[in-house]
């Protein structure tokens, strides 16, 4: 189930009891992952339909204000079509607002529904 689906993709916000925080995973649409479904044939899945997510953000509260911070980022699909694209324009928002999960969330937001991204892409095949 995702919080949140634009033309691009797909983020889900996780959370752990083991964790005082939340995890963002981002599922973008470009990268081209397929699955083996119940047949034991290879279909192609997009967004949160996939089973890992292509970027996660690690937040966790600070004890101050109990407000949510951005800790760490991990990138697990990296070389697949689209995911570099989308954290370099990520990167390119304000540092101190992709501090905090409001925005941080906003600025995923805006890239989810960015009009022609390349993250948004589905391609058929793996050498598109």
């Amino acid at each position: 189930m995702q919080d949140y689906c634009g033309k691009n993709g797909c983020y889900m916000l996780e959370s752990s009891e083991d964790f005082d925080g939340e995890f963002l995973e981002i599922y973008l649409n470009s990268p081209v992952v397929c699955v083996l479904d119940d047949n034991g044939s290879s279909v192609r899945v997009i967004g949160s339909e996939r089973p890992e997510p292509d970027i996660i953000f690690e937040m966790f509260k600070n004890d101050e204000d109990c407000v949510l911070l951005t800790d760490k980022m991990e990138v697990p699909s990296l070389f697949l079509h689209g995911v570099k694209e989308f954290v370099t324009a990520l990167l390119q928002y304000d540092r101190e607002d992709l501090s905090i999960k409001e925005g941080l969330l906003h600025a995923v937001k805006d890239l989810l529904d960015k009009e022609g991204a390349e993250w948004g892409i589905i391609h058929e095949s793996a050498t598109e």
